[in-house]
């Protein structure tokens, strides 16, 4: 959702929160949102970004690093998942210009949220595949679990460089260029899934 709305004490959209609850209810919490986190510097995660079961996208550079624009966090909370959202280059903006001509592809975490939902998607196209190029069976609780919230953003974080203080950039041309052979995205998706589980 390349979207979001001002997030202030006692404001609520339930309209937005009623459709994701109706959606995560129907396929029993196999379901991936992602929003973008905002894009004001000072004031906190906008809606629906900061929904229990939506994974937040924040907009770093070409280099990794967040946008000055990056909406403020209190405290330790948890980490911060941002993609490229600014210097993206010509190629891909023409193509999404080609097809959407109004579409607004400046800097942000809107085109973070597009390009972090194409990762995802990708990730989860190679998972499918997976069983088969591996020749391996009896995993689909294992693969299922990236079909949740909680394993997608573990998953994401595997493929994310740390970049400053609770900042992960999602990096897929960093993350496949150190995978040479398909069992080594296995193990990838095997440590996410242990990470997952050590924090229930």
């Amino acid at each position: 959702m390349s979207f979001g709305f001002s997030n202030k004490p006692g404001k609520t959209y339930p309209a937005i929160s009623d459709a994701i609850e109706k959606v995560r209810r129907e396929r029993k919490g196999s379901v991936l949102l992602l929003a973008s986190a905002g894009n004001s510097w000072g004031k906190g995660r906008c809606f629906p970004a900061s929904h229990p079961d939506v994974i937040p996208i924040y907009a770093g550079n070409s280099k990794g690093k967040f946008l000055d624009s990056t909406p403020t966090q209190t405290g330790k909370g948890s980490k911060k998942l941002g993609t490229y959202g600014s210097d993206i280059p010509a190629d891909i903006t023409g193509e999404v210009t080609a097809h959407f001509p109004k579409a607004d592809l400046g800097a942000g975490t809107s085109i973070a949220t597009a390009i972090a939902s194409g990762i995802v998607a990708m990730t989860l196209s190679y998972i499918a595949a997976l069983p088969s190029l591996l020749k391996i069976t009896g995993f689909d609780q294992l693969f299922a679990s990236l079909y949740t919230k909680r394993g997608m953003e573990q998953m994401l974080y595997s493929m994310s460089l740390q970049t400053d203080y609770r900042q992960q950039f999602i990096n897929p041309v960093w993350f496949w260029g150190q995978k040479q052979k398909d069992r080594d995205f296995f193990v990838s998706i095997c440590l996410a899934n242990g990470r997952m589980n050590e924090e229930e």
